[in-house]
């Protein structure tokens, strides 16, 4: 419900939609690298990381050649093990909803090969959910900013355009948990960061 409620002023800003371009984006090995703290009764018990690996997929609009409107859809998932024995794991798990405004510049938009770079601003809304071997799933939800620039290359051809693209996050967030852990509170808290990817990206003419 409450991602509802944040996309609803996004739904609004789009103009309404005539003629124009569909984007879709497709990532490929898309991934996150996670860094970890682990903390009992208020001491330190080590630091952990995890590589978590997942999906992105994006849909985009765009009335111009400069300005569109875009919605990304991800999730990722991975396990941090480092420095726990006996098979134990904290599993993380980060869904995001992520409405956006791309704003583009041509670097060659004549004949058949299109070149150009842009950057992406909007929301981030995630949910990002741990668990252990021991412990009960926790989740934590934040909002924050997505922030990305990147280079796309492709070959047009009619009303379509077809090719791949590269994109730099340059977001990151952190999320807290806490589980009461033979009477005293285990802290877990995660920084993630999200990698380079590359994508997948089909355009056609509506």
């Amino acid at each position: 419900m409450k991602k509802i409620i944040f996309l609803l002023p996004f739904v609004f800003c789009i103009p309404q939609i005539n003629a124009g371009q569909l984007e879709v984006d497709l990532g490929i090995g898309s991934s996150y690298d996670v860094t970890t703290t682990r903390t009992w009764a208020g001491i330190p018990v080590g630091d952990g990381e995890a590589k978590l690996t997942g999906s992105d997929l994006r849909f985009i609009y765009s009335s111009d050649q400069t300005i569109s409107y875009g919605l990304r859809l991800a999730n990722h998932e991975g396990e941090d093990t480092k420095g726990l024995s006996g098979g134990g794991a904290y599993k993380i798990s980060i869904s995001e909803t992520s409405p956006f405004v791309k704003y583009s510049f041509p670097f060659s938009g004549e004949g058949a090969t299109v070149i150009e770079g842009f950057g992406i601003g909007g929301l981030n809304l995630a949910t990002m959910k741990v668990s252990h071997t021991l412990l009960s799933e926790n989740s934590a939800s934040t909002t924050g900013l997505m922030l990305e620039g990147g280079i796309f290359a492709g070959m047009k051809s009619n009303d379509m355009t077809f090719g791949g693209g590269i994109i730099l996050p340059l977001d990151s967030y952190k999320a807290s948990y806490e589980w009461d852990f033979y009477g005293y509170p285990l802290e877990y808290e995660a920084t993630v960061k999200k990698n380079l990817s590359i994508f997948l990206i089909f355009k056609t003419e509506i």
